[in-house]
């Protein structure tokens, strides 16, 4: 909805674009050089991963896990580089394509957990790196003082490296990780095993603007995903876990 609004206040002031072409010094006229973009972007992302998983990848997660019956929220960063590639001469439409670097991490107290023989709480954290390559198609309404306004949509193709999950009991303070939770395929209670899926390759969807001054660029997005995890409950009935959350960031564009 954020894009669009902003297509119609842009049109709404008639906005004077500027064409994003660089003319040789031997060319003629119908000659005409089309330049593109880099940009350097860090972004801050919120997220949530929403869902009705109870048993996270073991009995030790289950209760204390990124995901319970409600919502719960990862913080995080992630560092990208993107090429913006004109599409039209006559239309100042963009693909942008890139890399990305994702870290996120979640942290919670689980008072009287069931599952951490009788301790009062313990503390546990779970930290989580992705590789991402974006793909956007972009629109830029461009400005004669150096201003752009780039609303954009598309999608993000992501590889997760790692997921670990680490707690400490209050009682002795002893620390234990697990293994990579991407490489778990089962969890088990009392006795049976149930499937229990991290997804390593996700795709997601994303839709946001950029608004840019010379060299500075700030940027807000919104992103969805919903293939995260799958697997199934005590009773054998599917879970499935979705995440989507907000991007702000800054960046510098040559």
């Amino acid at each position: 909805m954020l894009p669009v609004l902003l297509l119609g206040i842009t049109v709404s002031v008639n906005a004077q674009t500027e064409e994003d072409t660089e003319v040789s010094e031997n060319a003629t006229p119908a000659k005409v050089v089309e330049k593109g973009y880099n940009r350097f972007q860090l972004d801050y992302n919120g997220t949530w991963w929403t869902g009705s998983a109870t048993g996270m990848g073991g009995s030790q997660f289950q209760k204390t896990a990124a995901v319970t019956n409600d919502k719960d929220f990862f913080w995080g960063f992630d560092a990208s580089y993107l090429r913006g590639i004109r599409l039209a001469k006559s239309l100042p439409l963009y693909l942008e394509v890139g890399a990305s670097l994702v870290y996120s991490s979640i942290d919670s107290e689980e008072s009287n957990p069931e599952n951490y023989e009788g301790e009062d709480k313990c503390d546990v954290t779970v930290r989580m790196l992705s590789f991402e390559v974006p793909v956007f198609l972009t629109y830029r309404f461009k400005f004669k003082n150096g201003m752009h306004v780039s609303p954009y949509l598309g999608a993000k193709f992501r590889a997760n490296a790692m997921m670990k999950l680490a707690y400490v009991k209050s009682v002795r303070g002893e620390k234990y990780e697990t293994n990579d939770l991407f490489e778990t395929e089962s969890y088990t209670y009392q006795g049976e095993e149930f499937p229990s899926k991290y997804r390593r390759f996700q795709a997601c969807g994303e839709a946001g603007v950029n608004f840019g001054y010379k060299m500075l660029n700030l940027k807000v997005a919104y992103f969805y995903n919903s293939s995260i995890y799958k697997g199934e409950d005590i009773n054998h009935e599917e879970l499935s876990c979705a995440q989507q959350g907000i991007i702000a960031g800054v960046g510098v564009e040559f």
